[in-house]
This record gives C-alpha cells, structure tokens and sequence, in this order.
C-alpha cells in the first residue's frame, strides 16, 4: 500500500504554527521563531490572510474569536504561542494588563505628545489666582483645560 503524501496542505494549521517554535524550559513558553512584528509578536500566514501568531494559537486550539475579542499573555511574553499561556480579554482588559506589568510607557504631563504647556506653566495655572479667561489666553489653552488643571483632572501628577 502506498504511502500518504503530508503536504503542506494536508498538515493542520496547528502542526505548522507549532513547527515554527522551540519550548523555553524555564517558563515553559513555546518561542514562535518566525516572522516578528516591530513589538516582537509572532506573524503568521493562514488563509491567505497575516495574523498574530498567538492569536491563531488560541483559535485553532479553542475556536474562532470575533475581532474585537484580544489574546492576552499570562506570561508577558510577547513571541509566546503556548495556549496555557494565553487568555481572552477586551481592549480595557489588554490596557489594564500592560499597566499592571509596568509596560505602559508616562503619558502624563510633558511625556505627552499632545501636551501645550510645560510643567512649569501647569504649576503656575494650578497655583495662581488669576482668573481662567486671562490663564487660557496667556497660555493659549482653552478655558476647560485651565479649569481641569485647578481641579486636578489634568496634570495629576503635580
């Protein structure tokens, strides 16, 4: 009897995403070896379509997920595609994560690409008893941004 031909095709996408890693022993990570975007996640080609590799990872070993829905990491380990690493959340939960991991980068005060003022000018709003007309124009914010300031729901940090 004649031997099967395994093809690329006839091998499930689990088999050749599973191919693509190498087990870490220490943290038992599988380290996907292919293709990594600029964050060092995984890249991975299925159904002519470019998706995260632990993404597929998690759906080829539980189902499909809707695209709203985000593969998380246990193991904050980006390149990781062992399904007993990864767990379901929302875009408030993968935020909240990357906070509690201390991967969120300072956004506050100067750090923010959107900011106007300098430190110095935001002190000088929180602390000054001219009126909120005249700050605004001096500093050329608008009239909300001074008043946040004052009531501490801008500039927290100072």
């Amino acid at each position: 009897m004649p031997k099967a031909v395994y093809t690329q095709k006839t091998r499930s996408v689990l088999d050749r995403l599973f191919d693509m890693a190498i087990p870490e022993p220490n943290s038992g990570c599988w380290l996907f070896t292919g293709a990594v975007s600029d964050r060092g996640y995984g890249i991975f080609g299925t159904g002519g379509k470019t998706k995260r590799a632990h993404r597929v990872a998690f759906e080829e070993t539980y189902g499909l997920l809707s695209p709203d829905v985000c593969v998380l990491h246990r193991c904050d380990t980006p390149p990781c595609i062992n399904p007993d690493h990864l767990w379901l959340g929302s875009h408030y939960d993968n935020a909240m994560d990357k906070i509690a991991k201390g991967r969120h980068p300072e956004m506050h005060g100067e750090k923010n690409s959107q900011a106007r003022l300098t430190e110095e000018k935001a002190r000088h709003i929180k602390s000054s008893s001219e009126s909120t007309t005249s700050l605004a124009k001096k500093f050329g914010v608008s009239l909300s941004i001074v008043s946040e300031i004052r009531h501490g729901k801008k500039w927290k940090h100072l």
